[in-house]
């Protein structure tokens, strides 16, 4: 019973580890994307407003 205690924390703080990883590497990857495609929206934006500005100057 007493060697066995130490092996099953260490197992569920193992599966805690791991779960958060999972949780936090899932969070990181979502807020990349969100970001990439947030600048490319942005970014196209810009590009359609010069545009804009550039055809009603000429």
């Amino acid at each position: 019973m007493v060697r066995k205690m130490p092996w099953s924390r260490g197992s569920s703080r193992l599966l805690m580890t791991s779960w958060f990883l999972h949780v936090e590497l899932r969070h990181q990857l979502l807020g990349y994307a969100g970001l990439l495609t947030m600048q490319s929206f942005f970014g196209k934006f810009i590009m359609l407003k010069r545009f804009a500005e550039g055809s009603f100057l000429i």
